[in-house]
């Protein structure tokens, strides 16, 4: 935790876009269980400004700060490992994919135990790691009302439970930090 006590911090973050500026001089800072808000028309920088947090995105000025640690510099991947999830203003479905396996796609990246050997022999640790896996991934939709649309393919959701989908995969693997980028 910073000195401040916050979670998430931008300091001084500025942004253009060759001669427009979309961000000057943000400050923002989230502690860890507050629910912030962030409000303005249509241009004001709020995607931009959740590009920068969630590393999409480098500031042209100022700096990311994780439990006051500089992470200006890090990856969206390296964020998102950290616990920086986020949602976007349109859908980012694996449209191909079930809706489980888009909330499982979140929890892909620790692994499933022993590496393709495990895969490939079904060894038991790797059996029960797949199964907790699952469990956590049909709570999760449970949690956000579309635990029956686990088979449905996500191609064809409407844009209400599309955006169901993206929020449970983003909590599949529980966030530190929870971007929300136009939820409703």
């Amino acid at each position: 935790m910073s000195e401040g006590g916050y979670v998430l911090e931008a300091r001084g973050v500025g942004v253009r876009f060759g001669g427009v500026r979309a961000l000057t001089g943000v400050d923002l800072g989230v502690r860890a269980g507050e629910v912030c808000g962030l409000i303005g028309p249509n241009g004001a920088g709020k995607t931009t400004l959740f590009d920068v947090l969630s590393g999409i995105r480098r500031p042209d000025q100022g700096r990311m700060l994780l439990d006051g640690a500089d992470v200006t510099r890090r990856s969206p991947v390296w964020r998102a490992r950290h616990g920086i999830r986020r949602t976007f203003q349109r859908q980012q479905l694996f449209g191909q994919l079930s809706v489980a396996d888009n909330v499982l796609v979140a929890q892909e990246w620790r692994g499933g135990g022993g590496g393709p050997a495990a895969d490939l022999l079904a060894l038991p640790a790797r059996r029960a790691r797949e199964r907790e896996r699952r469990a956590r991934g049909e709570r999760v939709l449970a949690d956000c009302g579309i635990g029956a649309l686990g088979a449905s393919y996500a191609g064809g959701l409407p844009v209400g439970q599309a955006r169901m989908v993206e929020l449970a995969r983003a909590v599949a693997d529980p966030p530190r930090v929870l971007l929300l980028d136009e939820p409703a």
